[in-house]
């Protein structure tokens, strides 16, 4: 699907989806917790439903009701279980030591674009652990049962490989403990570590000393700041934009797109929820080391931004969705805006857009940027059914706003 985005003169008001992140975490364990529980949200996208499909997968009942979902846990797990991830990396990468903490054979299959986001960190660790996988990359099947101890693995190229530890070690008999070496997006661990105390597990220095999983009966699925700042962006570039919904003390890494936007000069204000108005942006040096899916939005930001910025960190958004850091160089290059890459750093050198066509890169969040963009000058996107993945109603939401387009 192609969308001609129209100049647009934005003005309303929009609730920011459940958080992906938040969501994940807060299903998984409460498949595995004591009782029924209840998970308050709104809209999610594929990446969700296909942990939903995963964890339905093993056992759990899982039903939507008009303001969110309804878990019961595993009982007993299904002992040969085919789990179809999709293209979800979290729900690939947390559930492959979860599902071998079971004693169960489970088969994982998942979409092209997943077999080429690197898992050997995991893989090699639970083999050492006396897991078997007849296969190192999608497809494959898992065997075996990973035990309580001690754990040492490279986290340099994702977090998500320590979510799914952590979980896992809460379903185990004894104490167990990790080392994480070189950590990055530390702050999508602190989620991890707070949703797991929410089911009234512990975790101290990533030991774990297993207590059972306990329902807190109710639960409520914050906002997503990672949606939330393509709606901040479009009223920054193009009016007044308010979202609902987000927490201000939320333990989401990608709450500190507020902050960087400030940094730019950018107008965001908070009371009850945030507003952002059309502001005269300015260059600035922003690292994405912890927040990496901010990269998209803030190339658009810095290329409406006077004078020269930098984006650090860069070189992990090459093993995304898509090589997202040529993509984003890719759109900056057809708007007409000087970029440059060097040593993971991407300088952008703001100035006037020109109106063009963009394509989405089967990429959520590259497609989104792009809208974002061409908000301003207008232009086509191309192939935008993949903001599916984890926005699917953000065309519905850009339009909310004032947004002109074409589909």
């Amino acid at each position: 699907m192609n969308v001609t985005v129209k100049k647009s003169l934005i003005d309303g008001t929009v609730t920011a989806l459940s958080s992906k992140s938040v969501l994940h975490r807060l299903l998984i364990l409460a498949s595995f917790a004591d009782s029924e529980t209840k998970i308050v949200c709104n809209n999610y996208g594929k990446d969700v439903e296909r942990t939903v499909d995963c964890l339905t997968a093993l056992g759990a009942k899982i039903n939507k009701v008009s303001d969110g979902l309804i878990v019961e846990p595993i009982k007993t797990p299904n002992q040969n279980a085919t789990l179809d991830v999709g293209e979800s990396g979290s729900t690939f990468r947390f559930l492959l030591p979860i599902v071998s903490t079971l004693g169960v054979t489970a088969t994982f299959v998942g979409a092209e674009s997943l077999k080429k986001r690197p898992i050997y960190p995991i893989v090699n660790l639970m083999k050492e652990k006396g897991v078997k996988f007849t296969s190192d990359s999608l497809p494959f099947t898992v065997s075996g049962k990973m035990e309580a101890g001690n754990y040492e693995i490279d986290a340099s190229l994702s977090s998500q490989f320590i979510t799914g530890l952590l979980i896992a070690f809460s379903l185990m008999d004894e104490k167990s403990t990790l080392t994480a070496k070189s950590l990055t997006s530390k702050e999508y661990v602190d989620i991890t570590v707070w949703a797991m105390e929410i089911f009234g597990q512990k975790v101290e220095n990533f030991v774990v000393n297993p207590t059972g999983l306990k329902s807190p009966k109710t639960v409520v699925c914050e906002g997503d700041w990672s949606n939330g700042a393509f709606v901040l962006a479009l009223g920054l570039l193009g009016g007044t934009a308010t979202c609902k919904g987000l927490n201000v003390d939320s333990k989401q890494g990608d709450k500190i797109f507020v902050d960087y936007a400030r940094k730019m000069g950018g107008d965001i204000s908070y009371d009850k929820e945030f507003t952002s108005k059309k502001s005269k942006l300015k260059g600035a040096t922003l690292s994405v080391k912890n927040c990496p899916d901010l990269a998209p939005i803030l190339a658009v930001l810095m290329a409406n931004a006077e004078g020269e910025s930098k984006l650090t960190s860069v070189d992990r958004l090459r093993i995304k969705e898509c090589d997202r850091l040529q993509a984003i160089m890719e759109f900056l290059d057809k708007c007409k805006v000087e970029n440059h890459y060097e040593n993971d750093v991407l300088t952008i050198s703001g100035g006037k857009i020109s109106p063009c066509n963009l394509d989405g890169k089967n990429d959520h969040r590259i497609a989104i940027s792009s809208i974002v963009l061409l908000s301003e000058v207008g232009g086509t996107v191309e192939g935008v059914e993949c903001m599916d993945k984890s926005y699917p109603n953000f065309l519905q939401d850009f339009e909310k706003l004032g947004g002109k387009y074409d589909a």
